[in-house]
C-alpha cells in the first residue's frame, strides 16, 4: 500500500522534528486500532519512543474509496492511557 502525508502532518513532522519513518512505523506495527466515529478516521495506536520517552502514541489516517491502494497519514502525537480509555468507554473510538 502506497503512502501519503497530508500537509498537515508534514509541517507537525518538520515543527516537531519526528522522523517520518517513526510514523510510518507505527502506523504499520499499530498494536491496537480505532475506528473513529466522530470523524470517520482510522486510528493506530503503538507504543514508541519519542522525544526521548517511551509513550504510547497515534496516527491518524484514512483510506478513501477513490484510491483504495493508498493510505493518507493525517496526524501524529502522544496519547494518555485516560484519553484512550474515555474514547472507548463513550463510543467514539470503536476497536477494528
Amino acid at each position: 500500500m502506497r503512502i501519503r502525508y497530508a500537509d498537515h502532518l508534514q509541517g507537525r513532522l518538520t515543527l516537531r522534528q519526528i522522523p517520518p519513518e517513526l510514523v510510518e512505523t507505527v502506523y504499520r506495527k499499530a498494536r491496537e486500532r480505532f475506528r473513529d466515529t466522530a470523524t470517520g478516521y482510522l486510528i493506530g495506536v503503538d507504543r514508541r519512543v519519542v522525544a526521548g520517552r517511551e509513550r504510547d502514541v497515534i496516527v491518524v489516517y484514512v483510506v478513501y474509496e477513490e484510491e483504495p491502494e493508498c493510505v493518507v497519514l493525517i496526524t501524529f502525537h502522544p496519547l494518555r492511557e485516560s484519553e484512550k480509555a474515555r474514547r472507548r468507554a463513550g463510543g467514539r473510538w470503536i476497536p477494528l
